[in-house]
């Protein structure tokens, strides 16, 4: 088959060349975003913990301030364009259950649900949770394995998953019942930050991979056909 004169080829290359910065642009340009909010809440949330009065609203592990109202969007959007991915590729299911997970623990964060059900049960918040995080689990693998193919999606769905089991280790590592243990700050601080950067990561995941998606099909109307996984556009 003909590929078309030099000067076709050449402008077919410039045509696909531009998709493919249209469609990393805004992955990247909310990278920068939730990286410069995440910073400003790190210096204000350090701040808080030093008693500057003007940084109380940013304190970290306080409820329905800054910081926590953050988080929660965070986990909101993460969420919602997860369920976003799985519209438009129903055969990447194991991506639904995440996005169901991620969207609870939004309104676990400004509900504190997690905190109400510790003490109505008695039992640790984490136990009571395992059996999600269990499935939440398996299905963030088979999702990495479908969608393999994309680098990014690859680096920032591992890394988002780096940052929440470490997180929820210095969680663990912070409390001795309901005493905060010697250290505290030390690991709060990290924790919760951590928590952002997790969120923040999944959420630029599930963007790349819709990026990836337009970039195979430029039409918004057409969706993934399952047909295998998701391959990275030829060079």
């Amino acid at each position: 088959m003909s590929l078309g004169t030099p000067t076709s080829r050449y402008s077919t290359i410039r045509r696909a060349g531009a998709l493919a910065m249209e469609a990393s642009r805004p992955p990247v340009l909310v990278a920068v975003v939730c990286l410069a909010l995440i910073t400003l809440f790190a210096i204000t949330g350090f701040l808080a913990r030093l008693d500057v009065a003007a940084a109380q609203w940013f304190e970290l592990d306080a409820e329905l301030r800054g910081a926590a109202v953050f988080s929660a969007l965070l986990l909101l959007a993460a969420g919602t364009s997860t369920v976003g991915v799985w519209r438009r590729d129903r055969s990447g299911r194991a991506v639904l259950p995440v996005g169901v997970l991620l969207c609870f623990m939004a309104v676990d964060e400004v509900t504190a649900l997690h905190e109400t059900l510790e003490a109505t049960t008695g039992v640790d918040w984490q136990v009571l949770y395992l059996p999600a995080f269990a499935v939440a689990g398996v299905c963030f693998l088979l999702a990495l394995r479908r969608y393999w193919a994309i680098p990014a999606f690859r680096g920032t769905w591992v890394l988002g998953a780096v940052c929440w089991v470490v997180s929820q280790v210095l969680e663990f590592l912070q409390w001795d019942g309901d005493v905060q243990r010697t250290g505290y700050s030390a690991m709060m601080i990290p924790e919760e930050l951590l928590e952002m950067l997790g969120s923040a990561s999944f959420l630029v995941a599930m963007l790349v991979v819709v990026a990836a998606m337009r970039e195979r099909h430029p039409d918004p109307g057409v969706r993934a056909d399952g047909n295998g996984r998701l391959n990275s556009p030829a060079p």
